[in-house]
């Protein structure tokens, strides 16, 4: 039998978004497997299914125990956070949008605001 984390390394994520690890098991047949996943050497509190959803970078692996046997290690994969600065920025004055009505265009006016999109 032979554990891996699917998808390639390394990964990428965006500060607050999470992405999703998940198992894959070859040969693993009918066996049920107990997981534990791990950011380097230390495992991780809770995360105990065949998936994680991690939210810092880090390099992650996981183990796989079925009744009676010896663990399986996975691969390790390696996460880094994007670099998003720069990518959209839009900050200033007033702003004016075109609202088409039924028969006429009307502006619609803004208040100054600060708008980050990634």
């Amino acid at each position: 039998m032979v554990l891996k984390i699917k998808g390639a390394s390394p990964r990428e994520i965006c500060a607050g978004v999470p992405t999703t690890l998940e198992t894959e098991v070859e040969n693993g047949g009918s066996n049920t497997f107990t997981y534990q996943w791990y950011k380097g050497e230390v495992a991780i509190t809770g995360a105990s299914t065949a998936t994680y959803n991690v939210t810092e970078a880090g390099d992650y692996k996981v183990t796989a125990t079925a009744a009676g046997a010896c663990p399986l290690t996975s691969n390790m994969i390696k996460v880094t956070e994007r670099n998003t600065a720069g990518l959209l920025t839009i900050s200033g004055g007033e702003t004016q949008v075109k609202c088409p009505t039924n028969h006429h265009t009307d502006f619609c006016t803004f208040q100054p605001f600060s708008y980050g999109y990634i």
